[in-house]
């Protein structure tokens, strides 16, 4: 009569259900991983559109208060004393945790002003550069342009902007500081 005396598994199904384990690992770390910038990409894009919606509520009154504004000119300051920024951002640091940092540049003409975003990885200007912003008329989007060398990538364009341009104009050979600006009226 044969008797088998195996307790347990051999080295080679412990080496195999490690690389199970290992391929999962990394097939789960890369979805966390994209699912990450997916959610970034959103709290970006919904602080762009509401420090932009909030603004234009009370641009009229800024244009009063400073009848002689010059253009290119910082809103930040006013726009924190009316409490006009999201809650996403504080009164001290307009940088949210995704180290996007953000501004409000009068302009005057058209655009009345600039929603600015510094600090933006590739991936996110990719994506921003495709958004949907709403139109003219329903929230004062005009355009984008990007803080990057080359007329292609400062002339203002509506979104969403053709990919080859966003690739050239996120790339940070020709965008290092990762900024865009978003216009409104």
């Amino acid at each position: 009569m044969y008797q088998s005396n195996q307790n347990g598994r051999s080295m080679i199904e412990m080496l195999g259900v490690l690389a199970v384990i290992g391929i999962l690992t990394t097939g789960g770390f890369n979805l966390v991983m994209k699912t990450r910038m997916h959610q970034a990409i959103n709290e970006t894009t919904d602080t762009i559109t509401s420090l932009a919606s909030k603004v234009r509520q009370i641009i009229r009154d800024y244009q009063l208060d400073n009848p002689s504004a010059a253009a290119n000119t910082s809103m930040k300051a006013y726009v924190i004393t009316a409490n006009a920024y999201p809650d996403s951002l504080t009164d001290t640091d307009w940088t949210d945790r995704n180290d996007v940092t953000y501004d409000v540049i009068y302009v005057g003409t058209t655009p009345v002003f600039w929603v600015t975003a510094t600090g933006l990885s590739e991936e996110m200007c990719l994506h921003l550069s495709n958004g949907n912003y709403g139109t003219n008329a329903s929230s004062g989007f005009i355009g984008l342009t990007y803080t990057s060398t080359g007329d292609t990538c400062t002339n203002t364009k509506s979104a969403p902007v053709p990919l080859s341009v966003a690739v050239t104009c996120c790339s940070p050979t020709t965008n290092p500081t990762g900024a865009m600006k978003f216009g409104f009226r």
